[in-house]
């Protein structure tokens, strides 16, 4: 009997650790072409590039994906009515 609760438990872990796995290889996060301010010193996530606008910019961003809109620091739509 403890041996079969033993079998069962350790199956139930592998499917878990599988199940567990398979999630987050499909896990994608946005990578925006340029929306973090780069450090004091420059820095920036890994894939991203400080620019002389002091903003990050991701390595492999087009010009089209990086236009100006995207690139100002703001955001491109408002987010409230100006006062």
């Amino acid at each position: 009997m403890r041996r079969h609760t033993l079998t069962t438990l350790a199956s139930v872990v592998l499917l878990a650790a599988a199940l567990g796995a398979a999630l987050a290889s499909c896990f994608s996060p946005l990578e925006p072409p340029c929306a973090f301010t780069c450090g004091p010193l420059f820095e920036c996530p890994a894939g991203y590039t400080c620019a002389v606008d002091g903003l990050c910019h991701r390595r492999d961003a087009t010009q089209e994906d990086a236009g100006t809109a995207s690139c100002t620091g703001q955001p491109s739509t408002p987010d409230a009515a100006a006062d």
